[in-house]
């Protein structure tokens, strides 16, 4: 199975880590990171990404205006985002599924969440 390169999108470095540690030990999966939606679109420009995870609440550029800039984006347009969120987040979750989003994941995360949907969204199969 070709490797699958995977952003993370979020302006706190725990729930970063949380994620990344989630994923690191499934070889198939390579892990960028960046903590705002102007940093995820310059390493957008770097590097091929397959999945992006993004927190909605994020300073400077938040996760609903990052998604609209990707799915305005023809090169990026057809990449799967999919949104973390908190339980309490019901309009927020209806603007990004009017944005495309591919799946939410919610705050508290846990490991088995985070892999089920990325397995998913992929279109793989879990180890």
């Amino acid at each position: 199975m070709q490797t699958k390169n995977l952003l993370i999108v979020d302006d706190s470095r725990v729930v970063r880590k949380i994620i990344s540690v989630s994923l690191k030990g499934e070889k198939h999966f390579k892990l960028y990171e960046a903590s705002s939606g102007l940093e995820a679109l310059d390493q957008l420009v770097e590097t091929p990404i397959d999945l992006i995870f993004t927190d909605i609440n994020m300073p400077n550029m938040d996760g609903l205006e990052f998604m609209k800039r990707c799915k305005d984006d023809d090169l990026l347009k057809n990449i799967p985002i999919i949104v973390i969120t908190t339980e309490d987040g019901v309009e927020d979750r209806q603007r990004a599924l009017e944005l495309g989003a591919a799946g939410f994941v919610s705050k508290p995360l846990d490991k088995e969440s985070i892999l089920t949907i990325t397995y998913s969204t992929l279109g793989l199969q879990a180890k």
